[in-house]
């Protein structure tokens, strides 16, 4: 979802929102990667599971907000109601699917306590480094696919 919020945002377009209620617990990359590398260096003797998160939920209809103000993008936000299964006026005729009906939240005790593991990249600052990588890359988003 943030990378077609900003796409429309690069077009000056508003965020066409689904529902919005749900939540998601949106992670920037570089978070991941430092959690990976963290597994790699202790070499856990079995396999183990780690969630990759912040442990803060965001409504989409919060994020359509952060990015219309921080992007200056003066339209209101545009509410599809599609139900599971069906297609999109906005996004290239994309199918709404049934875990886009859901809250994704996740815990990253375990990351914390075993690794001393932090997300380190807040919700505004991914955002912005994004959409500053979107537009020195716009020849890769000339056509968008899902």
């Amino acid at each position: 979802v943030i990378t077609a919020f900003l796409r429309r945002a690069m077009d000056g377009e508003p965020p066409v929102v689904w529902g919005g209620s749900q939540k998601r617990d949106f992670t920037y990359v570089s978070d991941a990667v430092n959690l990976h590398q963290k597994c790699i260096q202790k070499q856990f003797p079995k396999a183990e599971v780690f969630n990759v998160s912040t442990g803060i939920g965001t409504t989409i209809s919060e994020l359509a907000e952060k990015i219309r103000g921080n992007f200056g993008i003066q339209h209101e936000t545009i509410f599809e109601d599609l139900e599971e299964n069906m297609m999109s006026d906005f996004y290239g005729g994309r199918i709404r699917l049934p875990s886009e009906l859901q809250h994704m939240q996740l815990s990253n005790l375990k990351a914390k306590e075993e690794l001393n593991w932090r997300h380190e990249v807040k919700l505004e600052e991914g955002l912005n480094l994004e959409f500053e990588w979107l537009q020195s890359n716009l020849e890769k988003w000339k056509k968008m696919s899902y």
